[in-house]
């Protein structure tokens, strides 16, 4: 009866893929590191790192890719070292984006890392604009727009005065 309820649980945890981690009847067994989310341009390789402790040859670690088991076979340009628990994204495409988990179990249960979000750096084209001139009284304060283009990650807009880049508020421009 043990025996199954164990089974039970390990398959409720595997299954539970909205929890960030989780652990079941496996108190010895926690992650070391677990993977971190990376936005990243297309082409990039991708290492992704899973570690658990004890260190020992009795637990195995896997991959989950959009919350099923991850088969390096039908997934091209993936590659698994379950020595090192890390798994490497050789040239990162659109294929490769999404959510990818680490699953380590061992006899005496199974634990799930947090979600690590694969994603592709992209930035748009800005919008239709035109150049207009604007006239202020000395003295007087004005906003000046920019649109910023859709991007991952959001972009981080600067502004030139007068051919300097300004990096923070300096003087009367903030």
């Amino acid at each position: 009866m043990a025996g199954g309820l164990r089974v039970l649980c390990t398959v409720l945890c595997l299954s539970q893929a909205l929890l960030h981690s989780c652990s079941v009847a496996s108190p010895s067994l926690s992650f070391r590191a677990e993977p971190m989310s990376v936005i990243l341009s297309q082409g990039s390789t991708v290492h992704l790192r899973c570690s658990v402790r004890p260190n020992s040859a009795s637990h195995s670690l896997s991959w989950r890719f959009r919350g099923q088991l991850l088969d390096p076979v039908t997934l091209p340009g993936v590659e698994l070292n379950q020595n090192r628990g890390s798994l490497v994204l050789s040239s990162l495409q659109h294929i490769h984006q999404g959510l990818y988990q680490c699953v380590a179990q061992s006899d005496a249960g199974a634990i799930v890392s947090r979600h690590a979000r694969v994603a592709i750096a992209g930035i748009g084209e800005y919008g239709e604009m035109r150049r207009r001139s604007l006239v202020v009284q000395e003295g007087s304060s004005v906003v000046i727009e920019c649109p910023l283009p859709p991007s991952n990650p959001p972009a981080l807009p600067r502004l030139r005065v007068r051919g300097e880049w300004l990096e923070k508020s300096i003087g009367s421009y903030l």
